[in-house]
């Protein structure tokens, strides 16, 4: 028998190509360049680093650090929705809770890693959105710990998945203001 969390799975796994981010990658079409103070350099669970010296940085080369920010999250997603989908149909909502806390980990990792850079221009204004929509999904993902019933899983896992869809919305935004080809949904 499938896990109740199936459906959960298949959200995750569908978005989880384009998740909040993407690891595909694509030349940046623009060479635009802006001076920059880059913060101290942040790690993610995945050992990426970011710049931490002042630097020139074009579109390119911040198109190229979102990138190096989400491909560790965009790795975890996909496991993550594979593992859902693996659960036995008799998990509890605590036994998925165990099994979500280091996407929700790498998750809070690739917000902080978002916020640490100075984003070149609306750049700036779609990372916010979709640091924000990073948390929602954060916020859905520590609530399976609750859930008891079916009917309580089904509800989650929809929401879930809009939020995931939003957040994939706010991701290609991103992208588009740093040259990088936005992702399918599909």
């Amino acid at each position: 028998m499938r896990s109740r969390f199936a459906f959960a799975a298949l959200a995750i796994g569908a978005l989880a190509v384009a998740g909040c981010g993407s690891s595909s990658s694509g030349s940046a079409q623009s060479t635009d360049t802006s001076t920059t103070s880059a913060p101290a350099a942040s790690t993610t669970a995945a050992s990426t680093t970011v710049p931490t010296t002042a630097t020139t940085l074009s579109t390119a080369d911040y198109g190229q650090q979102y990138l190096a920010i989400v491909t560790p999250l965009n790795t975890d997603l996909t496991q993550l929705g594979t593992t859902l989908q693996n659960l036995p149909a008799s998990d509890t909502g605590p036994q998925v809770q165990t099994a979500v806390d280091p996407t929700i980990a790498a998750l809070k990792s690739a917000q902080s890693q978002l916020q640490a850079v100075q984003w070149p221009g609306a750049a700036e204004t779609d990372v916010t959105a979709l640091v924000g929509g990073i948390g929602t999904v954060n916020d859905d993902l520590g609530s399976f710990n609750g859930l008891t019933t079916s009917q309580q899983a089904t509800t989650l896992t929809q929401k879930l998945l809009q939020d995931l869809t939003t957040c994939h919305t706010q991701s290609d935004a991103v992208r588009t203001d740093l040259g990088l080809p936005v992702t399918s949904s599909s």
